[in-house]
């Protein structure tokens, strides 16, 4: 149910409790303030905001896709290794082209009003995701389906989608081109099923602050937006025996130092990625202290350049402030928690993945081309409008850039920060010269980072479009073999580093807190968690 805001004296009692003596003795017991279990299986943990919504297929924001993984299972699952693992489906198989995917569901799989989980819920789900009056967020990650794309664009029937339920248990999916690794796809929000007869009614904004039914490990006990989502555990989920949580609690918390203090008075369990402040967390690795994880992440920060506007539309600007970019002191200096400098996209930290070779250069190569371009020491370049989205290190980044840019280049900035919507807002209108973006793979794959600057994708705002890279990513799609695959995708990189429509910075890590007495949550790349196994230790105690 979703509930109206109670009072924050709450959470300002709790503070208060806190600063009144909580944290006396944190130096010398070696934890993070108060290290006591609580007194139930109860999970509390800390995120930077509230879902979008309940509905699991629609959003493809991370609190959003968190919660969708309490409520809701798809045909496979993550476990908290990161790892994919039997879900919904209990087998599947494919032809030998890749092409065709048959899945055997299990006949234990339950909605939470008791009725079997079938295939035809999941052709309900993923038919609903493309129609184009639903909008969805998250229609795109469905196009590796026959038909799918036309059907997203209004150009086909949604009864043309290339999935079939052939009998209640047995679903078959038919895909645009080979992919072997499909099966990982299906672990994905966007593919989780739904249960037709309750979303038909309130077709386009089910649940619509109802208890939604759901088949996954909890169901939904209360949602005071703004304040906490509580779940409790579902009696209908065919693996309940290893879910060993009575019940999670998600707080939004906005404010880091929020979370740091109510982490440390012992009422969050888990802080999940980057919700602490940077400068604590920085002191709290450099102490040692054993409650801190710090994980690689499939992502990457890294500038947009406007390929259609003057002057970054020549290739030798874009270079010239790609080879002058002080990665190393961004990466250590402004965050200095694991993340790395790096001049590439795709995260090189993905499994069975090289990295392309980025050609060497150094200022005084930055400067005979900005001077080739016609601006010597930029004389006759106007200020590059930069836009950024405030908050975070996404100042200090800018800032550093435009003294690093000034002082090698002779090229000013004029640097916006505005809030994340208003600047995507602007880029999309191409308003810009330089914006600061970042792409997290759903998937341990190197596609997920190009296919970003295909032509046609709506998450590249640079304008840049090239055949040869569109080509390349097409022929890697139809590609079977790995090694082939791989290749292709690194020539693909490589043009797209060559061009410079983008400039790569660093690839994230990420930096949580996850009280000891927590077992089996294991910080990972693709930042998600398995509920099987994990659970709070109730008889733990700090070792004298």
């Amino acid at each position: 149910m979703i509930c109206s805001r109670p009072t924050a004296c709450v959470i300002a009692a709790i503070l208060l409790a806190w600063t009144a003596g909580c944290g006396s003795g944190e130096e010398h017991t070696g934890y993070v303030g108060r290290a006591r279990p609580p007194d139930r299986p109860l999970l509390r943990i800390a995120q930077g905001g509230d879902p979008a919504g309940l509905d699991p297929t629609r959003y493809s924001d991370q609190p959003s896709w968190r919660v969708a993984r309490l409520l809701f299972e798809g045909l496979l699952a993550f476990t908290s290794e990161g790892r994919t693992t039997a879900g919904v489906a209990d087998g599947w198989s494919s032809n030998s082209e890749a092409t065709i995917f048959t899945f055997q569901l299990r006949p234990e799989a339950q909605w939470s009003d008791g009725r079997p989980v079938t295939a035809e819920d999941f052709v309900f789900a993923w038919r609903r995701v493309l129609d184009p009056k639903f909008g969805a967020e998250t229609a795109e990650g469905l196009y590796i389906i026959k038909g799918a794309r036309q059907i997203n664009s209004g150009k086909a029937d949604p009864h043309s989608l290339g999935v079939r339920a052939l009998t209640e248990r047995v679903l078959e999916v038919e895909l645009e081109h080979p992919d072997p690794e499909f099966p990982i796809r299906t672990a994905l929000p966007s593919f989780f099923p739904l249960p037709p007869e309750h979303v038909a009614a309130r077709y386009l904004d089910w649940p619509g602050g109802l208890d939604p039914v759901c088949n996954g490990p909890f169901v939904l006990d209360r949602w005071l937006p703004d304040d906490r989502l509580i779940v409790r555990r579902s009696e209908t989920y065919w693996n309940r025996e290893a879910i060993e949580l009575e019940s999670v609690v998600l707080f939004p918390l906005a404010d880091p130092n929020t979370t740091i203090n109510l982490y440390r008075a012992g009422e969050i369990d888990w802080t999940t990625a980057n919700t602490i402040p940077m400068d604590q967390a920085r002191e709290l690795l450099r102490r040692g202290a054993p409650e801190v994880h710090v994980s690689s992440v499939y992502a990457t920060y890294y500038l947009e350049l406007n390929t259609v506007r003057e002057p970054t539309n020549d290739p030798r600007v874009r270079r010239a402030l790609e080879l002058t970019v002080p990665r190393e002191s961004i990466a250590e200096g402004i965050y200095g928690m694991g993340h790395r400098p790096s001049r590439v996209l795709v995260s090189t930290n993905l499994p069975d993945w090289t990295a392309p070779e980025v050609p060497a250069g150094d200022s005084e190569t930055a400067r005979r081309l900005l001077a080739e371009a016609g601006y010597p020491g930029g004389d006759g370049l106007q200020p590059l409008v930069y836009l950024y989205n405030a908050g975070g290190p996404h100042g200090a980044v800018a800032e550093f850039l435009q003294g690093a840019w000034q002082q090698q280049l002779g090229v000013r900035l004029e640097l916006i920060p505005m809030d994340f919507a208003s600047m995507e807002e602007r880029g999309r209108r191409g308003d810009f010269h330089l914006l600061r973006s970042s792409w997290l793979a759903d998937l341990p794959a190197p596609v997920e980072f190009l296919a970003v600057f295909q032509a046609g994708n709506p998450n590249n705002l640079t304008g840049w479009e090239d055949r040869e890279y569109d080509r390349l990513l097409e022929q890697a799609r139809h590609v079977l073999d790995p090694g082939e695959r791989n290749r292709l995708l690194r020539t693909a990189e490589e043009r797209l580093l060559n061009d410079a429509p983008i400039i790569p910075i660093l690839h994230y890590a990420t930096v949580q807190l996850i009280k000891p007495y927590v077992e089996g949550l294991t910080p990972n790349p693709l930042d998600v968690i398995g509920w099987a196994g994990l659970r709070v230790n109730l008889e733990w105690r700090p070792p004298r």
